[in-house]
């Protein structure tokens, strides 16, 4: 089995989880709180002595009130709760996706080694980075399903460009700065391959195992056999050095 260093997003399990507890619990707990307060209101105002015409009419503007409360504060607070649910579900497909990914990618020999969640410059992460035979690959993981075909430079989703971003310019960026880390930290000069890989198994990729746009695009099921068809460009011994380099790297991170 396939060696590996680091482990579940960090990024993503937190914002899944700061978000679905946002959604579940701070909002409704928030809004059982106004509703408390109104309610304990509304009886301090009935048990008031005195002019029964003022207490009356003191109700009535306390009704109207919490009913335009209920009409503005309520419905932006239903908004952000399901702004907040779905923000929380499609962080909780993206590191679930690199979780399938990664179960993938263990089926590979010993021989190959993986990063998961790599961290460069602290400006955003590499899903895995590959070390094996066939040099390294920067594996930037999607969740989307739907049809996936590529114009003008670009990915297109149903004949759409993605919302998020641009995921050719994101992998070859990641791919840039691995090689520009590599350079620096361990003084290896090692070209990296940018990858694209949709773990849902509902994606569409009808590229094969060649490139587009010098990056490769393929569906989980292909990731294997992309990866054993590469050409073998580093040795074993050189594969270890870089192994125990970057590992340790990636260990204090």
């Amino acid at each position: 089995m396939a060696k590996i260093y680091g482990g579940r997003s960090k990024y993503l399990v937190k914002n899944d989880v700061k978000l679905f507890t946002l959604a579940g619990l701070v909002i409704p707990l928030f809004a059982l709180v106004i509703c408390i307060l109104m309610f304990r209101t509304m009886l301090n105002i009935s048990n008031l002595k005195g002019n029964p015409y003022v207490i009356l009419i003191a109700s009535i503007v306390f009704i109207l009130a919490v009913k335009r409360f209920i009409n503005t504060t309520g419905k932006d607070m239903r908004k952000t709760q399901k702004w907040a649910y779905r923000k929380s579900d499609k962080y909780n497909r993206g590191w679930r996706g690199e979780e399938v990914i990664l179960d993938v990618l263990k089926t590979l020999s010993d021989n190959y080694t993986i990063f998961y969640d790599v961290n460069l410059y602290n400006k955003g992460n590499i899903d895995f980075v590959l070390l094996g035979p066939c040099g390294l690959l920067a594996l930037e993981v999607k969740s989307h399903s739907g049809r996936i075909t590529f114009e003008n430079g670009r990915l297109l989703r149903y004949g759409h460009p993605f919302k998020e971003k641009d995921f050719v310019i994101q992998v070859k960026n990641e791919a840039l700065d691995l090689n520009c880390y590599l350079k620096e930290k361990i003084q290896k000069d090692i070209f990296v391959k940018p990858v694209i890989v949709f773990s849902n198994k509902h994606a569409f990729v009808r590229f094969g195992l060649n490139p587009i746009n010098n990056i490769f695009v393929i569906q989980k099921e292909y990731l294997i056999k992309l990866i054993e068809s590469l050409p073998q460009v580093i040795s074993r011994q050189e594969a270890d050095e870089i192994e125990q380099k970057f590992g340790n790297i990636i260990k204090h991170q």
